[in-house]
């Protein structure tokens, strides 16, 4: 704590020197300009902006400034968003000697901002991969979590990722419940319905307006169409905040598990046979009727070849003839 209020006493007194700098334009020393990056503009941003770089031009040294920036990221205590500015200008600019402890701080700091964004761009530069397995050992909670999102995003150690979802879904924990379940549906994975649907079966309804399922379309049992049916459609007390998300992502994932001949016809079986019983009693047809038609023009697309313009002028012509 006593650090922080000497770090923080240091940067007011060179924020007051640069505001009198920048109003009178006068001349300060190179070396004083080289001990002030650990300060400078402590408090106004995590980025690499114009006003931090424009330091690097008054110090006109780029060799120097470098150096120092290697020199404060492994020695000196850098807390908050200097420490941040500073890693990220040193990824930025490949100054490898500071990567091993960037590495360290990237792991075990808890004040990194845009933490992820860092991550990525470290293994942009050095090719560790190995670092998200390390951080996820490392970290828990929220942290944790955007760990495994930038494996998602940079499709690494997708089988980790699907093992880690699956054990903590199975805790039955909450608090990081949608992060794992949208884990699976985007590694498209047929677990992930199974578990959507054993959530509804217990009457918790997670929000699925966040979840990236638009191209899921894993399917083992398509009896689960019919589950999902019999828990979205015909519940009458289903909560109507998120009844219209729901229909929405049966309707795209009838159309993905369309596309194929096979899947079309399960598809068709289910529909059909669920058009006759809504027709017994008497129900309205809409939905049903609309979900037909999702099925067979995904079916009907995925068997169309697009024309080269040679066929398609030589189609052209023979129609007009």
């Amino acid at each position: 704590m006593d650090n922080f209020f000497l770090l923080n006493h240091n940067a007011q007194r060179v924020e007051l020197i640069f505001f009198f700098q920048r109003k009178f334009e006068f001349v300060l020393p190179q070396n004083f300009l080289i001990n002030c990056i650990q300060y400078y503009e402590f408090d106004k941003t995590s980025e690499v902006d114009e006003s931090f770089l424009r330091l690097k031009d008054l110090i006109n040294n780029e060799t120097l400034f470098n150096e120092k920036i290697i020199h404060n990221i492994n020695n000196e205590t850098l807390i908050g968003l200097s420490l941040s500015k500073q890693i990220e200008y040193a990824l930025t600019n490949n100054l490898a000697d500071a990567f091993p402890e960037i590495r360290n701080l990237l792991i075990n700091h808890e004040s990194i901002y845009n933490d992820s964004r860092k991550i990525e761009k470290y293994i942009e530069q050095t090719g560790d991969e190995d670092l998200l397995i390390d951080c996820c050992e490392a970290l828990d909670g929220h942290k944790f979590w955007s760990i495994i999102r930038i494996m998602i995003d940079m499709k690494l150690f997708s089988e980790f990722c699907k093992e880690t979802s699956i054990n903590y879904l199975e805790t039955d924990e909450d608090s990081h419940r949608f992060d794992a379940l949208n884990i699976l549906f985007e590694l498209n994975d047929p677990i992930a319905i199974e578990y959507l649907i054993g959530f509804l079966q217990r009457k918790v309804i997670l929000s699925l307006r966040s979840v990236k399922y638009l191209n899921y379309s894993a399917i083992i049992d398509f009896k689960n169409l019919e589950t999902l049916f019999e828990l979205i459609y015909d519940d009458e007390n289903f909560d109507d905040f998120e009844s219209s998300s729901y229909r929405e992502f049966v309707m795209n994932y009838i159309s993905n598990i369309s596309n194929s001949k096979d899947g079309y016809e399960s598809v068709m079986l289910i529909l059909g046979k669920r058009k006759n019983d809504l027709e017994k009693k008497g129900l309205d047809l809409f939905y049903i009727n609309l979900l037909i038609d999702k099925s067979s023009n995904s079916y009907i697309n995925s068997n169309s070849k697009p024309y080269t313009f040679a066929d398609a002028l030589l189609k052209s012509d023979k129609l007009l003839a």
